[in-house]
């Protein structure tokens, strides 16, 4: 558990460590699962992520925390909606038995065994990523301390978060100006052709098939076929 004796020690390792994970899906994944250990009154944890204007279940430590992530977006109200906005308040509940805010919510979440909830946004200065939920059995599980644990942790989840999806969108970005380069240098020795005229061919392709470039690319590169089945598959 996070306390203010060794906690800020093993905060800051913690921190340094989630940087270095390769995949979003397993960052959020020890997100999840150290918020429930590091957390005062934390009992389960799930985080939820924006992606094309939309929120999606991204990890969570229980089916039953999916499952109030999944009630709240079905609904329209809770916790973690209300949480999901750019420099957000902290959304606490302490007794989803007797909560007036999300009536449709706090009564199933009730009725499935939660009674407390803390829900903070996921965010850096220039964009907002989700949000984190915590969840617990009891009533009043959580208090100041579990808040300002809470936010220092969801500080530094949307930054490795946010550092994590740079870097994959660098890595693909490279990747595909590879791929590419290989498309256009096979188009170029095939009918010899200009580097300018090659990839034209490929654009073309790509724009008639409303398909990805680096999609009709890759294709040609595997199989030597410039065609619009390419990247349909």
């Amino acid at each position: 558990m996070f306390t203010h004796d060794t906690g800020a020690r093993l905060f800051a390792d913690w921190s340094r460590s989630l940087h270095g994970e390769k995949t979003e899906t397993v960052l959020l994944e020890r997100v999840v699962t150290d918020s429930a250990k590091m957390i005062p009154g934390a009992e389960m944890a799930g985080v939820t992520v924006n992606e094309r204007r939309k929120s999606r279940n991204a990890a969570w430590t229980s089916e039953l925390v999916c499952q109030m992530d999944t009630l709240q977006t079905d609904v329209q109200e809770g916790p973690s909606l209300e949480a999901n906005v750019m420099d957000g308040d902290i959304v606490r509940a302490d007794d989803l038995k007797r909560e007036m805010r999300w009536s449709a919510f706090s009564a199933r979440a009730a009725e499935a065994g939660i009674l407390s909830v803390l829900s903070l946004p996921l965010h850096t200065n220039e964009e907002l990523l989700g949000s984190l939920s915590l969840y617990a059995c009891g009533p009043a599980a959580f208090d100041r301390e579990s808040e300002s644990a809470a936010t220092s942790l969801a500080a530094h989840a949307a930054l490795a978060l946010s550092s994590n999806r740079l870097e994959a969108n660098l890595r693909r970005a490279l990747e595909s100006r590879d791929v590419i380069g290989q498309g256009v240098g096979i188009l170029m020795e095939r009918h010899r052709i200009t580097p300018d005229a090659a990839f034209e061919m490929l654009v073309s392709i790509s724009q008639h098939h409303n398909v990805k470039l680096r999609f009709v690319a890759a294709h040609l590169a595997d199989t030597g076929e410039l065609s619009c089945s390419a990247a349909r598959k």
